[in-house]
């Protein structure tokens, strides 16, 4: 399935996001918002393949704040044509399963013996799982291309908010990248933060905090439980 960026269509995105997400962008990120719309209205118009179809896609999954239960922090998301899906890991559009969410597979296996069968994780969106890339917008087959474009402000400032926020969550950082933000986080003390290596092939199992193993879903779901709150049914 095509998953290109059209000219003209993150705007249109922007000016239909669900109500909540709209007054918080509206708060902390409006002007940085619409400096990047230009800068890759200005790459679209050049015929740059950029991807996801949907870059803002993950908000609309979870219209409600209120809803979020853990964030779970990707990079950027994949380069490859097909891939990316506006769902940080996500990769509903392909059959072959990304090396990442393979290993993050793995890891459900070790932890709860089922074997998942796709690769969309919209499943996990619609209970609460906000996954969400760092950088929301991508090149073809140019990792890291929209780094320096604004993203990661636009990103931290929803990081924040998030965290601020006094609904207990459980905010997920795999890799350096996203413990990075750690700091955003940290000084509230009412949420659970979850760390380790990348689920990549590269770091997936060196340590000292190998990503296989992390056990990151059980505790998750356990400490869920210990706040009153709705575990999530992490088998697709």
């Amino acid at each position: 399935m095509e998953n290109l960026l059209k000219q003209y269509a993150l705007k249109q995105y922007l000016n239909n996001l669900p109500k909540e997400w709209t007054n918080v962008i509206n708060k902390y990120s409006s002007e940085i918002i619409y400096a990047i719309i230009d800068k890759i209205e200005y790459r679209l118009s050049k015929k740059i393949i950029i991807y996801p179809k949907n870059p803002l896609r993950i908000f609309f999954e979870i219209p409600s704040i209120k809803n979020i239960k853990i964030i779970i922090i990707g990079q950027d998301p994949y380069h490859s044509f097909g891939y990316a899906d506006g769902l940080a890991f996500s990769a509903s559009n392909i059959l072959k399963t990304p090396q990442s969410l393979k290993n993050i597979f793995k890891e459900l296996y070790l932890e709860y013996g089922f074997t998942n069968k796709s690769n969309d994780l919209i499943s996990w969106v619609h209970q609460g799982v906000l996954l969400l890339n760092s950088i929301l917008t991508v090149e073809d087959k140019k990792p890291g291309s929209h780094a320096n474009y604004g993203w990661e402000y636009f990103t931290n400032n929803i990081i924040e908010y998030l965290a601020k926020d006094n609904k207990p969550k459980i905010f997920i950082l795999w890799g350096k990248f996203a413990q990075s933000k750690k700091y955003l986080i940290e000084k509230y003390t009412n949420h659970l933060i979850l760390t380790s290596n990348h689920p990549s092939p590269l770091s997936a199992y060196k340590k000292p905090n190998p990503f296989i193993g992390c056990n990151h879903f059980k505790k998750s779901n356990q400490w869920l439980y210990n706040h009153n709150i709705t575990p999530i049914k992490w088998n697709i």
